[in-house]
């Protein structure tokens, strides 16, 4: 050992004295695994080497984010700096050299701004997206700018990324659903309306909702008219769940529930066998209006019915459908004097006529009934043979 070191001093001296103005220097330099970014970062543990240009001892120290205490290594000395932020390396022998290590292990952080969904997650206007990123390391190298989605569609994923300058990276995905499409609406009234466009009933009117993307949120449920009125409506309305709106109304809905009024004329009331009587009827109705009237006007002749009281009816029908009837009442009264003219009136022989008409005034009325009951067929149809017949019967 003493040689070498003669000979190193030797070395030095000759060096020394041949040319002072370039001494022998040595040097000492530094490795990273795994290396170091660009800007001088790293993102892992890392194993650092110091290595002499010539053999002999290094000393060293660490100060700042890792320290290690003053320390002297046989070239190639190796450590571990594992702590985050800048570790400051000195080295004094040697030769003096200082390294810089920088570590940021943890991933910058990334959030997001961005339109407000409503309480289903649903847009109804273009979406905009704007990314904060943090890094309290290395810093931020690079952030996702923001972003405007215009289109419609569910569950469109749009993602940010954050890197800071050691390399770590962050990603932060956001849904983005998107409907600017209005929902359809439709409403059917039922019953439908006869040919006339009236109802008689209450009538429900029933909406029905769609939408291809967002879906139905609300629907108007179905709504009863059921009071009386022409060309009403009923109003319904569909919300998707992006608070997209449309209306429906269906209209011309006319509702008529109270019958017609129908009415028969004064007349007489009562009439011998014969006369005749004219019974007119009328029909209104207020709303829908009368569409047709039974047994309107007619001249009854007092032969054609039965002695006493007889009743007539006459149905009204209106728009709607609604149906009514009246009735009235008129008495045929039978007497010696108006079945002696009806009897002539209706037998179409007058020898047979005046022979009927005597029996009538003897009040033979037996032999009145066989007589015309014999002329059936001949002087008098069978029809009014049996009036006679009934009203001489009347009169017993």
């Amino acid at each position: 050992m003493a040689a070498l070191a003669a000979v190193a001093l030797l070395a030095y001296s000759l060096l020394a004295g041949e040319a002072s103005s370039h001494p022998l220097a040595v040097a000492v330099t530094a490795s990273f695994a795994p290396a170091l970014n660009g800007l001088g970062w790293g993102t892992a543990t890392e194993q650092v080497t110091l290595t002499s240009s010539a053999p002999g001892t290094i000393d060293y120290s660490a100060s700042g984010a890792q320290a290690i205490a003053a320390t002297t290594g046989t070239s190639p000395v190796t450590f571990a700096l594992s702590a985050e932020g800048t570790t400051t390396i000195t080295v004094t022998a040697p030769s003096s050299a200082v390294f810089t290590v920088m570590i940021d292990k943890t991933p910058p952080s990334i959030f997001v701004q961005r339109t407000t969904a409503n309480s289903f997650g649903w847009n109804n206007t273009d979406v905009t997206l704007a990314w904060g990123c943090n890094d309290g390391g290395s810093g931020i190298a690079s952030c996702t700018p923001k972003v405007t989605v215009t289109a419609e569609g569910a569950n469109q994923q749009v993602t940010g990324t954050a890197y800071d300058n050691a390399g770590n990276v962050s990603l932060r995905t956001s849904n983005v659903s998107i409907d600017k499409t209005a929902p359809t609406i439709s409403g059917t009234a039922s019953p439908a309306p006869n040919t006339n466009g009236w109802s008689n009933t209450p009538v429900t009117v029933t909406f029905t909702c769609a939408d291809a993307l967002s879906g139905i949120a609300s629907c108007t449920a179905p709504v009863t008219l059921s009071a009386e009125g022409e060309g009403q409506s009923a109003a319904g309305s569909a919300t998707d769940k992006a608070d997209n709106t449309a209306s429906a109304t269906v209209k011309s809905i006319s509702i008529d529930r109270t019958p017609p009024l129908v009415a028969f004329a004064r007349h007489a009331g009562s009439v011998t066998v014969d006369g005749s009587v004219k019974l007119d009827a009328t029909a209104t109705d207020a709303l829908s209006g009368v569409a047709s009237i039974a047994f309107a006007h007619r001249t009854v002749q007092a032969w054609t019915l039965q002695p006493g009281l007889n009743s007539f009816d006459s149905s009204a029908t209106d728009k709607a459908g609604n149906s009514t009837t009246a009735k009235t009442g008129l008495t045929v009264r039978v007497t010696i004097a108006s079945l002696e003219k009806l009897t002539r009136r209706l037998v179409s022989k007058k020898p047979v006529a005046d022979a009927l008409v005597a029996l009538l005034a003897q009040h033979r009325l037996a032999s009145y009934v066989s007589a015309v009951a014999a002329q059936k067929g001949k002087s008098l149809g069978a029809g009014q043979a049996a009036a006679l017949v009934r009203f001489a019967k009347a009169l017993k």
